[in-house]
Formats: C-alpha cells, structure tokens, sequence
C-alpha cells in the first residue's frame, strides 16, 4: 500500500476504530508495507484513536505467518499500540 487518503484516515479513526474496539475481536495480524509513509500514517492513526484497546495487533512480513499466528490459541498478551514487528 501507499500513502493513505486523509479522508480514509479521517474514517478509519472515527468509524472503523471504533467499532472494531467494540467487537468480539481479541486480535489482529497486519501485513507490513514496504512503504515508510504508509506505515507512518498506519502507527499515527492507531494513537490518535487512542490505541486498539485489548486487541492484540502483531505484524508480520507475509501472509503465511500471519495466518500461523492468528490459528494459534489465544493466549492474552500484552497489547501493543503500534504492533510488533514478528
């Protein structure tokens, strides 16, 4: 991905967020761009939300090893505002 739209940014922080925290969801992989602004942009909304609560957010440089991660049993972990790089 490449830089994100402020529109989207603006919609992500003050529709999408929020009702992702009020989900059943406990957490989340991201695939990491390659893309230094995007990734900015991505940690930069994450705390202008305030974070992702609960959920457990972990990056990961492929698809393979997200999945692996996420079809692990869930074990609570401490979460992580801007993820950790896997």
């Amino acid at each position: 991905m490449k830089a994100i739209r402020q529109k989207d940014q603006q919609w992500i922080v003050e529709e999408f967020i929020p009702r992702l925290l009020t989900s059943p969801l406990l957490r989340m992989a991201s695939i990491v761009s390659n893309d230094l602004f995007n990734r900015m942009e991505i940690e930069n909304m994450l705390q202008r939300s305030g974070g992702l609560g609960n959920i457990v957010i972990r990056d990961f440089n492929n698809t393979d090893e997200a999945l692996k991660w996420l079809r692990m049993p869930f074990e609570k972990e401490v979460p992580n505002v801007a993820g950790g790089a896997s």
